[in-house]
């Protein structure tokens, strides 16, 4: 089937050139709209195992590696271009504006929180990880929710989840508590007993981010990405091959080198495993 285009597609310039970019991540779909140059470029992007669903639109922000999950539609973003022609780029919506979208779930999450209005912070973070599963930011930030409201094990899978979401989606200190707290605990869940990530939760204390000569994370994610394929947890392994690939685009070429990485080789893979989707693949047919 392939990827599900939105209405009015026809608006907008698609760039339909297939080469990976390794800041993108895989079924993120950049158009000539609105674009400020050096990478910054809005897109449709896909979450993963949503792909006969429209997409949502993201900007990618190339200096952080990062990807706001702005707007929840295409029909929604070219509306507020519509409506802010004359004060230039495009602003992301508020929640008013964009109820569905998951930034603006998780920004009005956060304002919550600033008010210690903790409970109605939940829903709203529930909302993001719903639309955009792989939001790394609110699956670490709900986990802590969770965690506040006792609901621990509920806490250990978004942490969990975290672990395997990628950086592009969300990173620093709140995911950095999170994946910490998740691998100091001696048991959880019964539903994540065989889990590899939960098995090899002491060793992913820290998410690998450049700058050292060596990193367990590395082989375990690796063999959890091999784990999840052959049990048929097809979104779980993209999920997985997406962080893994993005973590290792931060190391230095020697590093890939020696852990035996090859971003094109990575990303083919990723190509192909998506076909195995039912509604794959992850790419334009």
């Amino acid at each position: 089937m392939g990827l599900r285009l939105p209405e009015y597609v026809n608006s907008i310039s698609l760039n339909t050139d297939d080469r990976p970019v390794a800041f993108m991540p895989f079924g993120f779909i950049a158009f000539a709209e609105e674009q400020l140059g050096n990478g910054d470029q809005f897109g449709l992007y896909w979450p993963i195992g949503q792909e006969g669903q429209p997409p949502i639109v993201a900007e990618t922000f190339h200096d952080e590696g990062a990807v706001m999950p702005a707007f929840s539609s295409l029909e929604v973003f070219l509306s507020q271009v519509d409506e802010q022609r004359e004060s230039g780029h495009p602003e992301f919506p508020s929640y008013e504006a964009d109820c569905l979208s998951p930034l603006a779930c998780y920004e009005e999450a956060r304002r919550m929180l600033r008010n210690r209005n903790f409970d109605a912070a939940v829903p709203l973070l529930e909302a993001a990880v719903a639309k955009l599963p792989e939001y790394t930011s609110a699956l670490a930030l709900l986990a802590a929710q969770y965690l506040r409201q006792k609901r621990k094990d509920e806490a250990c899978r978004m942490a969990a989840r975290t672990i395997i979401s990628p950086p592009s989606f969300g990173s620093g200190e709140q995911v950095q508590r999170i994946c910490s707290w998740l691998s100091n605990l001696d048991e959880g869940p019964a539903d994540l007993v065989q889990d590899p990530i939960w098995q090899s939760r002491a060793s992913l204390a820290s998410i690998p981010s450049g700058g050292t000569k060596e990193s367990a994370a590395y082989p375990i994610l690796a063999e959890a990405i091999d784990i999840y394929a052959a049990r048929g947890h097809i979104v779980t392994a993209l999920t997985l091959m997406q962080t893994y690939s993005e973590h290792m685009n931060y190391e230095t070429i020697s590093f890939q080198q020696r852990y035996r990485f090859d971003f094109h080789t990575h990303w083919q893979r990723q190509r192909e495993m998506s076909t195995r989707l039912p509604d794959g693949p992850r790419f334009l047919t």
